[in-house]
């Protein structure tokens, strides 16, 4: 990678991407504090707006109750009256109603609707008519006992918040019915309940019946509401009403009643503020990021040009042009490095003299060694020869009839040939070295006769040819197995060769019924193998057991088992490398 990218790379890890990870995690904190902030601010508001409703109810719902319990009032709604006069005098001489209207702030109206034929509209005292009767307000009022709130716009436009109590009053021993409306001051409730907050309360599932915004009366409640959860509630940003707020939803059980109310509040100040603080952060971190990055980009042009005047002339030596320039500007390690240059350069042109005397001493040595290989070539032994005279003595053996010698010619020829053909090599495949085998057991029966049997048995289905193995390995193993084993026991000799592959091991065990070893002798050769020092006698098992610990690993090798009188094994374990391909 040249050195420009390099820097810019260096820039980016050191300086931008840390800046941008560090920025994003201030600016992500600074944006769930305010978050918390202004939800806490929305939710305090809430609470506030939330408790003062629920005593403002409370106390309607007391005065409902009061008043439907009430001896007078009672008496008012029950009582025969002559004519309209009577009951116009009646109502004028109790101030019952009277003083609780002025009495309470919180309470707007009230208005009391009866049957009784003698009650006509008066004060807060209207008739229930056919239009009334079918009133779903009334309709309910008639089919329970306690009071609810509903969303109800009085008859004669007396009161204009639409947040109201319903509560059926129980006139005992008349058939009269006779149901009271109190109707909360919209006024009251603004002046308790301003706030810097945009407020939104609904009751149960009517929409909206108080709010700061005149024209969300009626419509649904600007926030999403769980009606199945009798505790719903929210609070976050929101978006409502097509602007995003910071807001808190909370659910407000109205005391002696199973009506809710869903008071919202809302604020859109916490917005622009996180807003305006937002694009400051954006800002600091541009100008933290663009400013190094400017001053990193001038340095880099300036240090990438002196790097490539350097090359440039470190390019000019190495094709011998040794005309480079005397100045390089600058006082820094590449400066050391240009006259470094310079006391290469003047050492390679006093150099220059002595290269055509030293080019002409390598011819010479050159010219010495070709003249040393070919005399050593001379003096070898043509291996082709030694197959052409084998070749010759094995023809004239079967021209004199003796097919035996024939026949050991040509196995002693097939030995030779796989000896210097694998002489200097390092794999073969194993299938070469088991015919290998063969071959020399078959010499030795020439020489044995019947006194030596072998039997190769390998592993069903296992596939010798696609497996690579050390050349000339096991004919060792053998040979110890005829020398040792069988040649002095004057006995009929066995020799198993089982090959099997066990995982990924491939396993070789050579055993014979040869006189085996004795409990010393078999601890002092089990020693001899594992000595680093090569010994003086046993040398083949001990090659073999280091040329397989230097191939494969102290994992692989050669394991013994032996017994006075009942023979040798001797088991082989090899990676089971398959030929390639």
């Amino acid at each position: 990678m040249k050195i420009r990218k390099q820097m810019y790379l260096l820039y980016m890890a050191v300086l931008l991407i840390p800046v941008a990870l560090i920025g994003a995690a201030l600016v992500g904190n600074a944006l769930k504090v305010l978050n918390d902030y202004n939800t806490e601010l929305a939710e305090a508001a809430n609470s506030r707006i939330r408790t003062l409703l629920g005593d403002v109810t409370a106390r309607t719902y007391n005065t409902a109750w009061a008043l439907s319990s009430d001896r007078e009032l009672t008496e008012l709604l029950i009582a025969d009256y002559e004519d309209g006069m009577a009951f116009v005098r009646a109502v004028n001489a109790s101030s019952l109603l009277d003083s609780v209207v002025y009495g309470q702030e919180e309470i707007a109206s009230i208005q009391i609707y009866t049957d009784n034929p003698g009650i006509s509209d008066y004060k807060q005292f209207r008739a229930v008519t056919g239009q009334v009767e079918k009133q779903p307000w009334f309709l309910r009022a008639m089919n329970q006992t306690g009071a609810f709130w509903t969303s109800f716009q009085a008859e004669d436009g007396s009161g204009s918040n639409p947040f109201c109590l319903v509560c059926p009053v129980i006139l005992v021993g008349s058939d009269y019915r006779a149901v009271m409306v109190i109707h909360l001051s919209d006024r009251y409730l603004r002046s308790r309940l301003n706030s810097d907050m945009t407020d939104a309360v609904s009751l149960d599932d009517q929409g909206i019946v108080y709010s700061s915004v005149g024209s969300w009366y009626g419509r649904e409640q600007v926030m999403e509401v769980d009606y199945t959860d009798r505790y719903y509630r929210f609070s976050g940003r929101v978006w409502a009403d097509g602007k995003e707020y910071f807001g808190a939803l909370s659910t407000q059980s109205l005391y002696g009643t199973r009506s809710r109310l869903y008071v919202c509040s809302l604020s859109d100040q916490g917005i622009a503020t996180t807003r305006r603080i937002l694009r400051s952060y954006a800002l600091i971190l541009a100008l933290a990021v663009l400013i190094p990055g400017v001053l990193f980009l001038i340095f880099t042009r300036y240090f990438v040009g002196r790097v490539q005047l350097l090359r440039e002339e470190m390019h000019k030596a190495s094709n011998q042009d040794y005309d480079i320039l005397t100045d390089f500007t600058g006082n820094d390690e590449l400066t050391e490095a240009y006259e470094d240059l310079k006391v290469m350069v003047h050492a390679i042109q006093e150099k220059d003299a002595r290269m055509y005397q030293a080019e002409l001493d390598r011819a010479k040595l050159l010219n010495q060694q070709q003249m040393m290989e070919y005399k050593l070539l001379a003096g070898q032994i043509n291996p082709h020869y030694l197959y052409n005279t084998l070749e010759t003595i094995r023809m004239k053996a079967l021209t004199g009839g003796d097919r035996e010698v024939a026949d050991a010619i040509k196995i002693l020829g097939r030995t030779l040939r796989y000896v210097l053909d694998n002489n200097g090599t390092i794999s073969t495949t194993l299938d070469k070295e088991l015919s290998y085998v063969e071959d020399y057991l078959a010499i030795q029966k020439l020489r044995f006769g019947d006194r030596i049997n072998c039997q190769v048995e390998i592993q069903e289905g296992l596939d010798i040819c696609s497996f690579r193995i050390l050349p000339l390995l096991l004919q060792p193993v053998v040979e110890n197995a005829v020398v040792h084993g069988l040649e002095d026991t004057g006995k009929q000799g066995r020799i198993r060769l089982e090959v099997r592959k066990e995982g990924e091991a491939l396993r070789l065990d050579v055993t014979d019924n040869g006189r085996g070893m004795t409990r010393e002798e078999f601890l002092k050769l089990t020693e001899k193998l594992e000595d680093t020092d090569p010994p003086k006698t046993g040398i083949g098992l001990y090659n073999t057991q280091q040329r397989i610990k230097l191939c494969y690993g102290e994992a692989y090798g050669i394991r013994l088992e032996s017994s006075r009188e009942l023979g040798t094994k001797v088991r082989i374990l090899l990676p089971a490398c398959e030929v390639d391909g």
